[in-house]
């Protein structure tokens, strides 16, 4: 069976089955309406929650049951709390190995490798890593053998951070030849950005989100050649991608 599971840090938990919404099978040990990011490593669900250094984890294959704490707080030093996760699958030379990608709300950068965050003899850091602050919890985008970072600095490669100061990182971002327009919008927008790679039109869509004195646009590079361009007038507060078409959400809720 497949299953869709929303959290956000607010509302109980929700998981849709295909024909209804419920929330059940309830999650135990943590208030799964304190979750406010879920996502999937080693067939188990992560979830961070809101305003703490803590994420939890189900068991593999589940969908609820008792949950487990993994507390980040000794590995981010410089304060904030933890933002959101993500899986990052990385060439180590003899194929690909998926990686548990951690980030705070002040852009530090955790990485684990294993299945069980249980077991020492399974799970293991990685390595820790600075960039900018994230624009928002799904400011992320899973492209080839990268995880692409929507930051203050640019759009930035998870693999980028790995290997370069945070200095150096603008000017290795796929967003270098617009910096200063993203510069500008990330200071003026700095939370709720998403995007989509939009293979059947060839390009990738980066939303801006709308407000108060804040015009609709958006960010557009053509995956080919790598130019960008904006659209302006589109109010999309959120851009997601069903059966080949791309739907966003406007701020009047509206879709």
């Amino acid at each position: 069976a497949v299953f869709l599971t929303v959290v956000n840090g607010t509302d109980p938990r929700q998981v849709y089955d295909g024909a209804a919404w419920s929330t059940s099978p309830a999650i135990t040990g943590v208030s799964s309406a304190d979750l406010s990011h879920v996502w999937v490593f080693a067939n188990r669900y992560f979830f961070v929650e809101k305003d703490t250094f803590n994420a939890w984890y189900l068991p593999v294959d589940n969908i609820g049951g008792a949950a487990n704490s993994f507390s980040l707080a000794g590995i981010f030093q410089n304060g904030g709390a933890l933002l959101t996760g993500a899986t990052w699958s990385v060439d180590a030379g003899d194929g690909m190995h998926d990686q548990c990608v951690f980030i705070s709300t002040l852009g530090e950068v955790a990485v684990y490798q294993g299945t069980d965050p249980s077991s020492a003899t399974t799970w293991a850091k990685v390595g820790d890593y600075h960039t900018g602050t994230m624009l928002g919890k799904i400011a992320l985008l899973k492209v080839a053998g990268d995880l692409l970072l929507m930051t203050v600095d640019g759009f930035v490669p998870m693999s980028m951070v790995k290997s370069l100061d945070r200095a150096a990182l603008s000017l290795n971002a796929v967003s270098w030849q617009i910096e200063p327009d993203w510069r500008i919008e990330a200071n003026a927008r700095p939370d709720n950005w998403t995007v989509v790679k939009w293979l059947e039109k060839d390009m990738t869509i980066v939303a801006l989100p709308s407000g108060a004195n804040l015009d609709s646009r958006c960010f557009v590079v053509n995956n080919e050649t790598g130019a960008w361009g904006e659209y302006t007038g589109w109010d999309t507060n959120c851009i997601t991608l069903f059966q080949g078409e791309a739907y966003f959400g406007t701020s009047a809720g509206t879709i």
